[in-house]
Order: C-alpha cells, then sequence, then structure tokens
C-alpha cells in the first residue's frame, strides 16, 4: 500500500555547542510531539559514537571516535519507539532513547 502525504510543519535551527546529538533531536520530538519524520544536517562533533549491524555476528555494534569530525551530511528518516525491547540502530546501549535516526 502506498500513501501520498504532505509534511505539515518543518524545524530549522542549530543545537547546543558541546550538547549530545541524538539527545537534543529527541528532546525536539518529544517537546514538538513528532512521531515521524526525516533528519538532515551538518556540523562537526567532539565525539561520536556509530553503530552497524555486523550481519555475521547478528548483533549491533559500535566503533567510537573520541576526536573532533566533520559531519558532512547527516540525514535519514526518524521515528518513534515500535516495541518494547527493541533496540532500533542510533540507539546507545547505555541510554533508553525511544527514537531511531
Amino acid at each position: 500500500m502506498i500513501k501520498s502525504i504532505k509534511p505539515s510543519k518543518m524545524y530549522i535551527g542549530r543545537l547546543t555547542h558541546g550538547s549530545d546529538l541524538l539527545q537534543e533531536i529527541t528532546d525536539l520530538c518529544i517537546n514538538k510531539n513528532i512521531k515521524l519524520g526525516r533528519v538532515e544536517g551538518i556540523g562537526a562533533v567532539q565525539k561520536a559514537r556509530v553503530e552497524y549491524y555486523n550481519q555475521a555476528a547478528r548483533e549491533y555494534q559500535y566503533i567510537e571516535f573520541n576526536n573532533h569530525l566533520e559531519i558532512t551530511k547527516l540525514e535519514g528518516p526518524l521515528r518513534g519507539r515500535f516495541r518494547m525491547g527493541h533496540r532500533d540502530p542510533g540507539t546507545s546501549p547505555d541510554r533508553d532513547s525511544p527514537w531511531h535516526l
């Protein structure tokens, strides 16, 4: 089934320097009651944690970078949690974030 939708709102802004990228986007979604959307951005981070699905191990794993990095392109869907106990990619195991980015 394919549905046609018309986006109703768009938010443009700058995140707080030194803040956690995932947490800032999560807070915005909660405060604005956003349940489905798309995120795009550029910028820089002081450290990063990148998760990926290891098909051989059949689990999510991550790589940490503890240095300054440039984000040349950040884009993708965002959605709220669909079921309990499932850790969406982009969600750190040490933080219970309800968002998939």
